[in-house]
């Protein structure tokens, strides 16, 4: 990748979106790709870190992005705890995960199965936020 990464950009979706993965190599593969796309990123390690960085300015998040298996707080109890805050559950969160499509049924809008085409990524958010909006219009 060249220096000059704005000429590279292949889209300015507008969004703002939370990465919380402990696996720090693919958080920075997914920042990349992200901020490649025109999406800007905020990270954390675990579930703690990204519930805090969440409830810290909630508004700032178009999406997040919630590994599973994590240290300190797995995905699951960080997503309850998303939800029961004023603006968590208007907030599309996106599991990713190695393991099966269960994180469905358990309050994640969408599950990226590990390991994702990143191409599918804007599109999957993306779509998350739309039927999240709509629903909120209702």
């Amino acid at each position: 990748m060249s220096g000059n990464s704005a000429t590279q950009q292949t889209g300015d979706h507008g969004l703002s979106v939370l990465v919380v993965d402990d696996n720090e190599g693919f958080r920075d593969i997914l920042t990349l790709y992200l901020t490649h796309q025109g999406v800007r990123v905020d990270c954390a390690d675990d579930g703690l870190s990204g519930l805090n960085k969440y409830r810290d300015n909630p508004k700032k998040y178009d999406a997040v992005l919630l590994d599973i298996q994590m240290p300190v707080m797995d995905g699951y109890e960080a997503l309850r705890l998303i939800r029961e805050t004023e603006t968590g559950k208007s907030v599309p969160v996106l599991a990713m995960s190695g393991q099966t499509d269960e994180e469905k049924s358990t309050g994640f809008d969408r599950c990226l199965r590990k390991p994702f085409p990143f191409e599918e990524l804007i599109p999957t958010i993306l779509d998350a936020v739309v039927i999240r909006r709509n629903e909120g219009t209702r």
